[in-house]
Formats: structure tokens, sequence, C-alpha cells
């Protein structure tokens, strides 16, 4: 698996929730930022997968990093695609209490 920007990074939903509960702070942005992408998908993004892997408590987590900006900025995106998905997803979001850390941003 390459880390750089010259090769396309491509992680399965197990290796990036797993690069996103890295103590590696590289790590942890690649599994953000891939989380992201899949989230960003036109087409069917797997909200629910993703929910189901536990990820908006972590993104919830990132999102408080005011250290760590891009990786804040990754879970910020990744919470608003889950958001404004079905109303039991948005519902998801509001219920990991969400809300206050996006109106401290």
């Amino acid at each position: 698996m390459e880390l750089n920007d010259q090769s396309p990074v491509q992680l399965s939903v197990d290796e990036t929730v797993a690069a996103m509960n890295s103590e590696d702070q590289e790590r942890q942005f690649l599994g953000m930022q891939t989380a992201r992408k899949m989230l960003s998908r036109e087409h069917d993004p797997p909200i629910d997968l993703m929910i189901g892997h536990g990820i908006v408590p972590v993104c919830i987590c990132f999102l408080q990093n005011t250290t760590n900006t891009p990786l804040q900025f990754e879970a910020a995106w990744a919470l608003n695609n889950i958001a404004s998905g079905t109303s039991d997803q948005t519902r998801c979001v509001i219920e990991h209490n969400a809300v206050p850390h996006f109106v401290a941003l």
C-alpha cells in the first residue's frame, strides 16, 4: 500500500475502519479520507455499512481534534455526507451528539 500522493490507495471498508482506529495519525487521516470518499459517491454511498462499522463516533472524535485540521475537515465532510442521507442516518449523527461539535467549528 502506497501512502504517497503518486498512487491511489484502495482500502476495503474493514481496512478503512482499522486505519481510522489506528494510533498513527497518517493512517487515521488515510482511513478518514478513504471513508469520506466512499461516502461521497454519487450512486449508492455505503452510509449504512459505514454506520454499522461504527465510524460516526470516530468521526466526531476527529471533528474535535483542533490540532489536526485536515483530519477535522475530512471528518466534518464524512459526517455531513452521512447526515444528508435518510432521516435515520441523519438521526444517527444527531444522536451521537455531533451538532455541538459542528457549531464549535
